[in-house]
């Protein structure tokens, strides 16, 4: 909670705050809900700083565990912090992810679908089939709700996937 509050803050802590903060994350990863899971994840991103090895495969073994219970919220600020950190989650966590999107894809709102499109252009890489038909289903039954900068996101999006809507 200490990072997310950082990162909420825009304010970069110190060196030696930055190394007790990856300490705890390694320590408590293992506890950690999906929400915290998503919002640590998320604070690295948006600081702009990638966690050590110890810590992102604490992050990762976390991310596959909570994924089930994840909100829809949850799984699109995870992939968006990956696609963020330019770093392509692992097979396991991919999967998890997928399962996970797949699962939330009915019930999403137009942000999250609009960034989780995103997230997985700016990752290049699509979500399984049976994933994809349900949040491009999603998409196009939220878009005449969607503002402008959502439309403009999931349209770029769609053109690096090299995907028509529908």
């Amino acid at each position: 909670n200490l990072t997310w509050a950082y990162a909420t803050l825009g304010r970069m802590p110190g060196d030696e705050t930055w190394a007790a903060l990856e300490t705890a994350a390694v320590r408590v990863a293992p506890n950690m809900n999906s929400q915290e899971v998503a919002n640590l994840t998320w604070a690295y991103a948006t600081l702009g700083r990638m966690p050590g090895d110890e810590t992102w495969a604490a992050l990762e073994k976390a991310a596959v565990r909570v994924a089930p219970d994840m909100t829809s919220q949850g799984v699109t600020n995870l992939t968006w912090a990956y696609a963020t950190l330019g770093r392509m989650p692992g097979e396991e966590t991919w999967a998890a992810l997928d399962t996970a999107a797949l699962r939330m894809a009915p019930d999403v709102d137009s942000l999250d679908v609009a960034q989780l499109i995103s997230a997985y252009a700016t990752l290049g890489r699509m979500p399984g089939e049976e994933t994809w038909a349900e949040l491009d289903a999603a998409a196009l039954r939220l878009a005449p709700d969607m503002d402008l900068l959502d439309v403009a996101n999931l349209i770029s999006a769609y053109a690096a996937l090299e995907k028509m809507p529908g």
